[in-house]
Parts: C-alpha cells; sequence; structure tokens
C-alpha cells in the first residue's frame, strides 16, 4: 500500500516542480533576468575593488614600521656591549664573560636573559638587564635624531618610499572617486533591479524604467579622472626695445647778451624692473636663496637649559657621571612631553659638554629664555645637581650663591661659607633672611605696612592670638641669629632688622585682643609636691 502512495505523491508533486523549474530557467534566461545579475555582480566587484584600495593604503604604514625595526637592528649592530661598562655593578669582568659566550654588539644580548653564562648569577643577571634597556632606550634616541649613518639612509629611504607613495596616493584617491562615482550611479539602478522578480516574470508585469534602451546601455564604469600636467612655465616674451628718442633741437639766433645755463647733472641709470614680478618669480629671474627650515621653539630653551646645568655641574672642575645623570633626569621631565626635543636631549647635551659655557654666560642665556616665576625650580635643580656627586665643597657652594644672585633669588651674593653638615642643612632659598629673598624664592618679600602681610596671613583670615603667636614663633625661628650670623655680620643685621618689623606687625595684630604676645611663663612652684592636675583628681 505504501508503493501507491509514494507513487501517487510524485505523481502529484514533480509536474508542478518541473514546471516552475522550467520557467525559472527561462526568467534567468530573460533579457530583464540577465541584466539584475549583471548589475548586482557589478556592484559587488565595484565594492571589492574600493576594499582593496583602502587596505593598500594602511599597508604602507606598516612597510614604514618594518623597515624602521631593520634600520635599528643594524644600528645596534654597531653598539659595542664594552658600553655596559658605563652602567654600575657591571665592570670589564662582566664584559669579557659576554665576549666569551659570543655577545660582542649590542643587538646581540638586547633580548637575552644572561643565564647560565659562567660567573653571572641572578643579581648581575638582573644589572645587565637593566643596563641593556637603558642603553637601548639611549640608541632609540640617538636614532630617531639622526646621529648615525643608519638613521640617516633609513630617513633618505622613507623619504623615497613617501614620494612614491604620494604619487601612489594620488592615482589611489582618483580611482577611488571614479569607484565612488560609478557605485552611485549603479545604486541608482537597484530599485528598478528589484522589480525584476520570478513572480513579476509569471505575472508577465511590466517593469517600470526597464525599456530596451537601458539593457541595451552599459554598466556604470569608473571613469577615472586623468592626472593633472604639470603647469608649464610662463614665459614672458621679452618687449621690443625702445627706439631711441631724439630731442628736438630748436634753431635760434644767436643773442650776444645771452648767459649759458649749464645744464643739469644726468642721474646714473638705474635698471627698469621688470615688467611683470609675478611672471619673472615664476620663471627664476628673481634668484634668492631657499630660506632655512624653521628650528623647534622649544630648542632654544632646552640650549639654554643644558649650558646651565652644566656650568653647575662643572663649578668644582669636573663634571661627574651622576651630575650628568642629574641633567639628563630633569631634561626628560621639562622635554619629554614633546617627541622632538625628546630625540635632541642627547645630542644637545654632547654638543653643549664639548663647550661648556660659563656662569655669567650661562645666566644670560637663562635670562632670554626663562621666566622669572621659573627660576626658583631652576635654582632648586642647581642644587640637586651640586650635590648628585657628593657632599658640597666650598667652591660649589660659592658657585650656587652666585647663581642665586644672578637669577635674582638674593639682591647680593653672600659671603663664601665653610661646607654644612649634610643632615639638617638647608638651601640658601630657605635659611636665607627673608628680607633677601624676592618673590617666588620662599621669603617674605611683602610691604611692611600690612601687618598681615608681614606675618604671612592671608587677607580673609579670621584672626585670633593664637595665629598671631604662632606665625610670629616660626618666623623668628626662620631668622634666628645663630643661622644669620654663619651668613656674615651684614646678614646678621638684616635678620635683626626683620625680626623687629615681624615683632611690631605682631604686636599691633595682638593689640585689638588686649593680650601680650608673649605669654608670661607659669611661675616656680614652691613645694615639691605641687601638682595641680593631682590636685584637681583628689579635691586637694
Amino acid at each position: 500500500m505504501e508503493p501507491a502512495y509514494v507513487l501517487f505523491a510524485l505523481l502529484v508533486i514533480l509536474p508542478p516542480l518541473a514546471g516552475l523549474a522550467f520557467y525559472y530557467r527561462r526568467y534567468r534566461s530573460s533579457p530583464a533576468g540577465r541584466w539584475r545579475q549583471a548589475l548586482l555582480q557589478h556592484i559587488r566587484a565595484l565594492q571589492a575593488r574600493q576594499t582593496a584600495l583602502r587596505d593598500d593604503s594602511s599597508g604602507f604604514e606598516r612597510s614604514l614600521a618594518r623597515l624602521a625595526d631593520e634600520a635599528f637592528g643594524r644600528y645596534l649592530q654597531t653598539v659595542s656591549v664594552d658600553r655596559l661598562a658605563e652602567f654600575p655593578n657591571i665592570g670589564p669582568a662582566t664584559i669579557e664573560r659576554l665576549r666569551e659566550e659570543g655577545y660582542r654588539r649590542l643587538a646581540d644580548v638586547a633580548r637575552s636573559t644572561f643565564r647560565g653564562i659562567r660567573d653571572i648569577g641572578p643579581v648581575r643577571a638582573t644589572a645587565l638587564r637593566n643596563a641593556v634597556q637603558a642603553l637601548v632606550k639611549d640608541s632609540r634616541s640617538r636614532f630617531d635624531a639622526g646621529a648615525s649613518p643608519e638613521a640617516q639612509e633609513y630617513r633618505r629611504r622613507v623619504e623615497e618610499l613617501r614620494a612614491a607613495e604620494r604619487d601612489k596616493a594620488a592615482a589611489r584617491d582618483r580611482e577611488l572617486a571614479a569607484l565612488k562615482a560609478a557605485l552611485g550611479e549603479s545604486f541608482d539602478l537597484l530599485p528598478i533591479a528589484h522589480q525584476v522578480t520570478f513572480w513579476g516574470f509569471i505575472q508577465s508585469r511590466e517593469v517600470s524604467g526597464l525599456d530596451a534602451e537601458l539593457l541595451a546601455r552599459p554598466l556604470p564604469e569608473p571613469r577615472q579622472v586623468p592626472a593633472p600636467q604639470p603647469r608649464p612655465a610662463i614665459v614672458s616674451e621679452p618687449a621690443p626695445p625702445a627706439m631711441a628718442r631724439v630731442p628736438a633741437v630748436a634753431v635760434a639766433k644767436p643773442t650776444p647778451w645771452a648767459v649759458p645755463i649749464p645744464s643739469p647733472p644726468t642721474p646714473p641709470a638705474v635698471p627698469p624692473p621688470p615688467a611683470d614680478l609675478f611672471r619673472a618669480a615664476l620663471n627664476g629671474d628673481l634668484t634668492a636663496q631657499d630660506a632655512p627650515p624653521a628650528e623647534h621653539p622649544g630648542l632654544a630653551r632646552m640650549r639654554a637649559v643644558v649650558g646651565f646645568g652644566f656650568a653647575i655641574a662643572k663649578a668644582d672642575g669636573k663634571v661627574a657621571q651622576a651630575e650628568r645623570k642629574a641633567i639628563r633626569a630633569f631634561l626628560e621631565e621639562s622635554f619629554g612631553h614633546d617627541a622632538v626635543l625628546l630625540r635632541n636631549i642627547d645630542p644637545v647635551m654632547e654638543r653643549i659638554e664639548r663647550a661648556i659655557p660659563g656662569e655669567e654666560e650661562a645666566l644670560s642665556n637663562i635670562g632670554t629664555v626663562l621666566p622669572v616665576a621659573e627660576r626658583p625650580a631652576l635654582y632648586r635643580w642647581a642644587e640637586r645637581i651640586a650635590d648628585a656627586s657628593g657632599e658640597r665643597n666650598a667652591r660649589e657652594i660659592e658657585a650656587l650663591a652666585r647663581i642665586a644672585a644672578g637669577l635674582g633669588l638674593i639682591t647680593e651674593t653672600p659671603p663664601p661659607t665653610p661646607p654644612l653638615e649634610r643632615q639638617g642643612r638647608k638651601t640658601i632659598a630657605e635659611s636665607s633672611p627673608p628680607s633677601l629673598l624676592g618673590k617666588g624664592a620662599g621669603g617674605l618679600g611683602s610691604s611692611a605696612s600690612d601687618p598681615r602681610a608681614v606675618l604671612d596671613i592671608a587677607p580673609g583670615t579670621p584672626l585670633d592670638p593664637d595665629l598671631i603667636r604662632r606665625r610670629y614663633a616660626l618666623l623668628t625661628e626662620k631668622l634666628d641669629p645663630t643661622k644669620a650670623a654663619s651668613f656674615g655680620p651684614d646678614f646678621a643685621r638684616m635678620a635683626e632688622e626683620k625680626r623687629s618689623s615681624i615683632r611690631a606687625a605682631a604686636e599691633a595684630l595682638i593689640a585689638p585682643f588686649n593680650q601680650l604676645l608673649e605669654k608670661a611663663a607659669p611661675p616656680t612652684p614652691t613645694e615639691l609636691r605641687h601638682n595641680p592636675d593631682l590636685d584637681d583628681v583628689f579635691g586637694a
């Protein structure tokens, strides 16, 4: 029974399916069906070409990065591992061990862990890895600044590639514009193509807008704009030579009493300007040297700061490695935000260290590029440089005093002072009398007519006796006579004057409260058992 049902179902279903397949084949082979399929395939091809062109533009930057890595790797091959001896905890014996293992260039040890090398334990391996990282960073700065033949060759190669890429990019942009226009025209035909359906073909429905002319018309193709031709030079035709003007000679009868008048002197001949300056400039008639490229605005400031730092470091006669590191650390903090300035830190340091300016020249250069508000921070940096190599000596102390005077932080240069103990020592800006310090140096340089300003109390702060006493005690402690005497008699005299003005200001502010500036000391107890706190507890 079941085969009969299957045969009956096939006889019922197969004829309609065969009929649909026959009509669908006719639909696909019809002019409208072929045009619809061709339009959809054409749009897909245009979109694929557009995507490929856009991907090609992003691949150029990746190729430049790969080229930079290869050039930097060649530069690391020129750096010897002997430079690792410049870093702490690495000596000649360690360098010799590396050479025995085949490490002779920085590129050989750039990714090494230094494990398994004889006489190099974990501590020494850590020091080596840190030194390699620092040396690679320093080499990268030099490479970016163009301070090697490999870097210069890389820059030349990049310029050539960028010039070729500019031409390719122009052609690519023109092709993308043509593809965009062709896609726009193709998309305009999609509403007509969407009306061409199999159901509409069975119903013999007419498609609006689809006629024989549209079917015969080729699909929109990209019409690429040709590359612009170079503009021909505008050649000005020389003007015909002007005819010499013959002056008219008047023939007159000679007069016996006529006095001959001398003719005015002939002015020197001045060449006439070109008839058309614009055309002359285009044709190269006006020769002018090309202006040099503009320098980065921060380089002058960097050079002045580096010269100032090396002048401080050389105050004791030599520049120590620790002082050099302090200078570079400050430069990275101050100029590390700018990639151009960061690349120029090492070249500028090397150039200025070969010819370190004197103190007067360094201060003069600083005065032209550095605002007054930034000078206290610069002086604190000078103190860090002087302290980098150990205890300050007399020459460094005298140099810092002269620098403070040159920066305007003190009104006169203090006399030479003996070296102070390291612990508890204060800087000149902290220990100098406030009357000698200007604004921004941490002093109390205010008008003596305002007691609040003398005591460094903000105008809106509510006054009370305890506040006045605290400010008075703090300021007089800074002007301790013993500290002031160490700077000489002039400093001691100025400190005494300042203490007097501070006391007068404090007494003027505390007078409305009917209290004394200095509290009276409690009376000395006459009895051995005198203890008010215990008396309160026990009710005595």
